[in-house]
């Protein structure tokens, strides 16, 4: 794999230094459901916590994984950490609220492109165990989630039961929780979802019977007995906290089936639609959903990594403010599926993509696995802190030249988040004349380039500038 020769980024940090809390400032959950947040907090060990001002119903377990069943309000948090070297204090707004979307896009690992139809519950556990010891937990990845293969039948009653390689999925979960992660599942309406284990022709959806002629008839359509509801209470039973829903063509009608079922089955879901969400439906997918996907399937190319981030263009006035266009799973690292031919340069390019354009941020790799420059890559605090911004507002593409594309995004503290992709084959020049004075951080140096008013860069083929600005 060639090594990066344009950019350059910082060492990560996660155990040394004084105590820096990574949450974000807005959060929000459902009342009356069960809450979990796992505070992310990085520097030298021990570092002690003490949270202030959380409604009746959450408790701090001592851990920094806070839990219970909130009511409703609007609460303003207070977390303080100290360690040897120093104390920092982080105020949280938590917003406590039927069906609240207000939740910066989500961080974590999918289990698709990492371990395919071969994934087992002991690989979910143990992409958690790494998580944890790596510190990725401390820069805010909190959702380890379990895509397709975990499938075997269907009861009496239309409930999908796990196979073989699944043999207890809430005490799974609870492992999970345990560690301060939230768990994901997957399903699909179609009477066959993708994904089949080996040893398996096919496995069930949450509908069956006869074929609902109105849908497509992709993997043998879509069937007209439903089984939303049952489905949603059993994997809230089990105490899964996101839904990632897989179908094509992907239409409304069966999305809110699955919706309301998740909405009622007792548990705040995470509620991800894709894999070809129509832009004719925006309206519903960002009044309703977590996140959408309309574009390709991530497979470690660079044809395919530049389609998907130019399929985001369309979409760009309906994201934000908890409602994300999903851009898919991180394709770099040791994966079962593939292996990425991407350069250093184009896995910055990568991260960088879902960082500004407020995509969900998924792993799909052996964690374990990960080279020094791929946790360096997914573990910088200051790139990840405009991911998790709490104004959640979409950037605004103030110029695209041929494959070189410049996007702009204002930031809660009045700071812009802007970047330059250079997603053409020649190096190009950029520049950019700043409304006023502004001093320049390079983000993923985590480096100061002084105040200016007018910023020019030269960038070669497939690379990116990450800039944040703060008016003088």
């Amino acid at each position: 794999m060639q090594r990066s020769f344009f950019m350059k980024i910082a060492r990560r940090t996660p155990f040394d230094g004084p105590p820096r809390i990574t949450a974000p400032s807005v959060f929000c959950a459902a009342p009356g459901k069960p809450f979990l947040y796992r505070i992310p907090v990085l520097g030298k060990r021990p570092i002690h916590l003490h949270v202030f001002g959380l409604p009746d119903g959450l408790s701090d377990s001592g851990d920094g994984i806070l839990k219970g069943k909130p009511a409703v309000g609007i609460y303003p948090v207070t977390i303080t950490a100290q360690n040897e070297l120093g104390q920092t204090e982080h105020c949280l707004q938590l917003i406590v609220a039927e069906h609240c979307f207000r939740k910066p896009p989500i961080m974590g690992f999918c289990s698709w492109n990492a371990y395919g139809n071969n994934v087992t519950q002991e690989d979910i556990l143990q992409t958690g165990r790494d998580m944890l010891r790596l510190g990725l937990a401390d820069y805010g990845y909190g959702y380890v989630n379990l895509d397709s293969s975990w499938q075997g039948n269907c009861d009496p009653h239309g409930v999908i039961v796990p196979n073989e390689k699944f043999p207890d999925m809430k005490a799974m979960c609870d492992e999970l929780h345990g560690m301060g992660f939230r768990a994901g599942i997957y399903s699909s309406p179609m009477r066959t979802a993708w994904g089949a284990p080996p040893g398996r022709d096919a496995i069930p959806g949450c509908t069956r019977g006869e074929r609902d002629l109105r849908f497509a008839a992709t993997m043998g359509g879509i069937g007209r007995e439903h089984h939303e509801r049952e489905n949603a209470l059993q994997w809230a039973q089990w105490g899964f906290d996101y839904l990632k829903y897989d179908w094509s063509p992907t239409d409304a009608v069966n999305a809110d089936l699955m919706r309301r079922a998740l909405w009622d089955s007792g548990r705040d879901f995470s509620y991800c639609v894709t894999v070809k969400a129509a832009l004719e439906y925006a309206d519903y997918w960002k009044t309703y959903c977590t996140a959408w996907r309309c574009c390709l399937d991530s497979n470690g190319t660079w044809d395919n990594l530049l389609s998907r981030i130019l399929a985001y263009t369309p979409w760009k006035e309906h994201t934000g403010n908890g409602h994300y266009f999903d851009l898919d799973m991180l394709e770099f690292g040791e994966m079962s599926l593939f292996r990425s031919e991407l350069t250093d340069d184009e896995k910055i390019v990568a991260y960088t993509a879902r960082i500004l354009l407020l995509s969900p941020i998924q792993l799909s790799c052996r964690i374990g696995g990960l080279t020094e420059f791929e946790l360096d890559l997914i573990c910088n605090e200051e790139v990840i802190a405009l991911h998790q911004d709490g104004l959640m507002h979409a950037p605004t593409l103030i110029d695209a030249d041929a494959l070189l594309y410049t996007y702009r995004r204002p930031l809660e503290n009045g700071d812009i988040a802007l970047a330059f992709f250079n997603l053409s084959e020649q190096p190009r020049r950029a520049s950019y004349v700043l409304p006023e004075r502004c001093s320049v951080r390079d983000v993923w140096r985590r480096e100061d380039e002084g105040e200016c008013t007018r910023l020019q860069y030269f960038l070669p083929p497939h690379t990116v500038k990450l800039l944040r600005l703060h008016q003088c």
